[in-house]
């Protein structure tokens, strides 16, 4: 692959803004092709109703921006990032399976007391499972997650994290699941 980008960042006290502008161009890249018949790297056909192989998609290209931000208001912490994205199979003229042309992510944290409580968004766009043209459509989707942490001594962590808070039912590859609300209880030990 040969990756080419330009940055701009600023930056004064607890705010940071910038954008990046890339140009990623890649040879073979590993694509998962799920389906029926053989696969296109000369396995046999498996008579199943889905199965799945890897391949090459021989020229791949995104090109793309990235924004960052991270602001201070009062006590929250605020940061955020959106992607706005080509990611190209440049042989067939189609955008790469599985890839979303925008994404972002958005949260904040804050101290309470001893603890830091977290939430953040993520949102992604639409997809194709494939580069054919009757791919499935993969539909865009809104996660939101929260978390709360305090330190329980000087080695000791104590963690409680929500993901996917509202149970939203996406996937990210066809047929395949992804996990509804989930909740992590758990406890670090970093000695310093």
């Amino acid at each position: 692959g040969r990756n080419v980008e330009l940055g701009l960042r600023y930056t004064q006290g607890a705010s940071s803004y910038g954008v990046v502008a890339y140009r990623n161009k890649m040879t073979n890249l590993l694509t998962f092709v799920s389906g029926n018949g053989p696969c296109p790297n000369g396995g046999p056909p498996i008579a199943l109703a889905s199965r799945g192989c890897y391949a090459n998609t021989a020229q791949a290209l995104y090109t793309g921006l990235t924004f960052t931000a991270t602001e201070t208001v009062g006590n929250f912490h605020l940061y955020g990032s959106l992607d706005i994205q080509n990611p190209k199979d440049v042989t067939l003229d189609r955008q790469l399976a599985r890839r979303a042309k925008r994404h972002a992510t958005f949260g904040a944290d804050t101290r309470m007391g001893a603890w830091t409580l977290a939430g953040d968004v993520l949102v992604s766009a639409l997809r194709y499972d494939n580069t054919t043209a009757t791919s499935p459509v993969l539909p865009g989707y809104t996660l939101v997650n929260m978390s709360a942490s305090t330190a329980l001594s000087k080695d000791w962590k104590a963690l409680v994290r929500v993901d996917n808070l509202t149970d939203k039912t996406y996937q990210t590859i066809n047929t395949y699941a992804t996990a509804r609300r989930s909740l992590y209880v758990g406890l670090t030990w970093a000695p310093q």
